[in-house]
């Protein structure tokens, strides 16, 4: 079956992101789409994940990259902060 741009484990009549929840490097025709997704404890514009995304982003490469929202809810100081390694 052909992908058409959305996950099968989500509906594409999901609620999608707001565009201040997302980046996008490379070209807006590119036939190859990245999404790169950060971790716990970076956002999607990390200089790691900027430069991961500008290195891989062209003319055929696409990187999209979008922010979880527990991560954005911590840019406006409501969500938790960052996670603590266990120590045990």
């Amino acid at each position: 079956m052909r992908n058409r741009g959305y996950s099968h484990a989500m509906s594409k009549d999901s609620a999608a992101p707001d565009k201040s929840s997302m980046m996008v490097n490379g070209a807006k025709d590119a036939r190859i789409t990245l999404v790169l997704a950060h971790g716990a404890g970076a956002p999607m514009d990390h200089p790691f994940m900027n430069t991961i995304a500008e290195g891989v982003a062209g003319k055929d490469v696409r990187v999209v990259r979008f922010e979880f929202p527990y991560m954005a809810a911590r840019r406006t100081g409501v969500g938790i902060g960052r996670p603590i390694a266990n120590r045990g």
